[in-house]
């Protein structure tokens, strides 16, 4: 073969655009109650406890309970993320990003809500009146300590008595933890038969009512150094409120010289609104 053959070698692309690894949607946006909220921020109202009074005696006059109310609030905040498509660009690309910037865009949003949703957990949680609004923060007494371990079987009863001795509902219980916390609990069930044959569904990111509890994986987790801050809670016990669940919008500029804008919006925003029926459980890693 020639020697100049290599002149006509070619480089050949292949059409379609892969997308690297990465979490491409909320996973914890089913785990908490949704609402759909208006205006500036929005209040939800709540009932505290009343208890009976025994009867004194005949034709006694009608005592009457001071019910205790109280209101939780939810500020939603404006998100989004936008990018260009020159036509000059597309003309020089096998493939047109466009469509694929939106797919990208959506997957940015499910994280995004996750964030304000991890963030809510512990956060001062806005309460009061419309004039007199304030903060409830976060009980210390719904934090277990790391202990220098990982996620165990005890620290999970711990977080499973804080809820029932709140009263929370049974129920829709959640827990989210990282992938070094399911590594855990599956080292420490391995020795009970039993135990494994329920928990082992965790290596494929689920399992249903493990101590009550369905967990979720997140990478997104907080710590402080090496140690992960992870969150057992009751579904109503966190709210998320979107004035403007996720939308996107592809719209030619003319002010851009005709280059094509990808823009994906959302307005959310997360509270908690018991703190019974959250539990923060932090994990050596």
């Amino acid at each position: 073969m020639s020697n100049f053959i290599t002149t006509a070698f070619i480089d050949e692309f292949r059409a379609g655009i892969d997308m690297l690894a990465q979490q491409e949607m909320s996973r914890l946006r089913s785990g908490v109650r949704v609402e759909t909220v208006r205006g500036e921020r929005e209040a939800f109202d709540q009932l505290g406890l009343t208890a009976m009074s025994k009867r004194t005696g005949r034709h006694v006059d009608t005592a009457y309970s001071d019910t205790p109310h109280e209101r939780r609030w939810v500020i939603p905040d404006p998100y989004d993320v936008a990018d260009l498509v020159d036509v000059p660009d597309r003309l020089k690309v096998l493939n047109d990003p466009t469509n694929e910037y939106s797919r990208s865009f959506a997957m940015a949003a499910g994280r995004q809500i996750d964030d304000v949703i991890v963030a809510a957990f512990t956060a001062a949680a806005t309460t009061g009146g419309d004039g007199t609004p304030g903060a409830t923060a976060f009980p210390a007494a719904n934090t277990i300590a790391h202990g220098s371990a990982g996620l165990t079987i005890d620290k999970i009863l711990n977080a499973k008595e804080i809820l029932d001795e709140n009263e929370e509902m049974d129920g829709d219980r959640f827990a989210v933890i990282s992938a070094r916390q399911f590594r855990d609990l599956l080292s420490l069930v391995e020795v009970t038969s039993a135990d494994f044959n329920t928990v082992r569904a965790l290596t494929s990111g689920r399992v249903d009512g493990f101590l009550g509890f369905n967990f979720i994986r997140s990478e997104r987790l907080p710590a402080v150094t090496t140690t992960r801050s992870t969150f057992f809670w009751q579904k109503t016990a966190m709210l998320l409120g979107e004035a403007q669940s996720g939308t996107a919008t592809i719209d030619r500029l003319p002010q851009k010289r005709n280059s094509m804008q990808v823009l994906y919006q959302m307005q959310i925003g997360a509270t908690r609104m018991r703190e019974t029926g959250v539990v923060e459980v932090l994990c050596s890693e």
